[in-house]
C-alpha cells in the first residue's frame, strides 16, 4: 500500500497531529486533537450567536 492511495481526508485528519508531535514533541491522538477544535468552533458560534443575537442592547 503506497501513500498515494490514502484519501485526501486521512491526511486532512492526520496531518495536525503530526505536525504537533514534530514540532512540539506532543503526541496527540486525532481523534482528541479534532474533537477539542470543534469544541472550541462550537463554542465561539455560541458566544457569537449569543452576543449579536440574545443579548439586547441597552437603549437610553
Amino acid at each position: 500500500m503506497g501513500l498515494e492511495s490514502v484519501p485526501w481526508w486521512f491526511w486532512v485528519y492526520m496531518y495536525p497531529s503530526m505536525l504537533i508531535g514534530k514540532y512540539f514533541g506532543i503526541n496527540l491522538n486525532p481523534m482528541v486533537l479534532w474533537g477539542c477544535f470543534l469544541v472550541l468552533v462550537f463554542l465561539i458560534v455560541c458566544s457569537g450567536i449569543w452576543f449579536f443575537f440574545i443579548r439586547k442592547p441597552h437603549k437610553e
